[in-house]
């Protein structure tokens, strides 16, 4: 289950084109979430894609609707217009609980800044 759910926020980020650091960001959170709250409570898709939304706020925006959209598609993928605002609110609602179960505290470092440090010292040695 959460396996797909990491696929799933990979492919939304390559659908949208979202760099690396704000995928990693949307990773971290998706897992600082789950690890907090029971998994079975939510549709672990909307958590990745809620996560990732909530990542693109803090590095590169973005609008919902592209996240809503292919949130919706991929879960009801035969009348996605009959779930659009269920999947809506939950995006919404998903993103509001992960910021109250993260008390609000985003100061998040992404091991990226750090691999891409040791990476510059590394080479300076060699």
């Amino acid at each position: 289950m959460i396996f797909e759910s990491v696929s799933f926020l990979y492919e939304l980020a390559t659908y949208l084109n979202i760099g690396n650091r704000t995928t990693e960001l949307g990773l971290i959170l998706f897992h600082s979430f789950i690890a907090k709250t029971p998994i079975m409570t939510y549709n672990t898709k909307i958590i990745a894609a809620s996560a990732l939304y909530l990542a693109c706020k803090m590095d590169s925006p973005r609008n919902s609707t592209s996240f809503i959209e292919f949130t919706n598609n991929k879960r009801n993928p035969k009348s996605p217009e009959s779930t659009y605002s269920d999947t809506r609110q939950q995006l919404f609602l998903i993103e509001s609980k992960i910021l109250i179960e993260l008390d609000f505290d985003l100061d998040i470092e992404v091991p990226q800044n750090y691999l891409i440090h040791f990476d510059h010292v590394y080479k300076d040695y060699v």
